[in-house]
């Protein structure tokens, strides 16, 4: 089974390598997008830059999961990277309601003369250096079966990244080229609906992205339903304890979690009381689907 702490070390080099590659990148991105005149490359330069600081704060991230006893003890660092990826969300959700809202001030002002064709070499850059980062995280994923779920995040992203990369790449490439017939006003109509398709992705996937990383970061008790479940649970093994200490119940990291505290006589055997909590675990899972259970035994004295 790999090592996560591997794992984790492999992946901070390459969000290290991200993080370098980036900055000439960018530069690169806005000088193009400012001579082309093209709005779908400042998006994409708008979404590089939120891109840019997720893989920043995901790199201080992983420096604090490695310095720390989280691989002995693996609780809660799951939130930290909820947490990176709700704000990830929050960022590109701004990005393209912001390039939608300029894309409308555009269709209203004086037309802007657009170069797909300058446009291309941003993108294309880009697809460039995504490939790349793709190969990398393959042989990472290959190299890992059980893979962590910041990597599984980051192979899914850049793997979606690069096709909607290439295919925002071919339509610029033959909205530059059916220019030569229609004009240079072709261009501009292109670009607008190249930005304006790449504005709505970026809003349904940030929003995808804020839902399931704001129920994970949620902690709440569980409904009453499930409640009454668990205790028709202790109720059908109440013979085989002495006491219920105490029930906690909640829904937290997007999963149920229940920790259930019993006292047994003190010459309980040890075996007996794992028997019980295999038993337990089994109903609960019937009645409430996937969870996280803990039993904790005290004794009677």
């Amino acid at each position: 089974m790999p090592d996560p702490a591997v794992e984790h070390d492999q992946l901070r080099r390459l969000i290290g390598v991200l993080l370098v590659t980036s900055i000439p990148l960018l530069a690169f991105t806005l000088y193009v997008g400012l001579t082309s005149g093209s709005l779908s490359v400042i998006t994409v330069l708008l979404d590089s830059g939120v891109n840019l600081l997720l893989n920043l704060a995901t790199f201080f991230v992983l420096r604090i999961v490695a310095g720390s006893n989280v691989f002995s003890f693996p609780y809660g660092t799951g939130k930290l990277e909820n947490f990176t990826s709700f704000f990830h969300g929050c960022g590109i959700v701004l990005v393209g309601g912001t390039m939608l809202y300029q894309g409308v001030l555009r269709l209203g002002s004086p037309p802007v003369r657009v170069s797909l064709g300058l446009a291309q070499l941003a993108v294309l850059a880009g697809v460039l250096r995504m490939a790349f980062i793709v190969a990398w995280l393959s042989r990472m994923v290959r190299r890992s079966p059980e893979r962590s779920p910041l990597l599984h995040v980051y192979h899914l992203n850049f793997t979606a990244g690069i096709w909607y990369s290439s295919a925002l790449l071919l339509a610029m490439a033959i909205g530059w080229i059916l220019s030569w017939r229609w004009g240079s006003a072709f261009e501009l109509a292109v670009d607008l609906l190249l930005a304006a398709a790449y504005s709505f992705f970026l809003l349904l996937n940030g929003l995808r992205v804020i839902h399931a990383n704001f129920r994970a970061l949620l902690d709440l008790p569980l409904p009453e339903g499930d409640q009454l479940k668990i205790l028709r649970v202790l109720t059908r093994h109440v013979d085989a304890y002495d006491d219920v200490v105490n029930v906690f119940s909640r829904f937290s990291g997007g999963r149920r979690r229940v920790e259930i505290e019993l006292s047994f006589p003190p010459e309980t055997p040890a075996s007996r009381i794992e028997h019980l909590r295999g038993r337990i675990h089994d109903e609960l899972g019937e009645l409430l689907g996937p969870l996280e259970f803990h039993l904790i035994a005290r004794s009677r004295s």
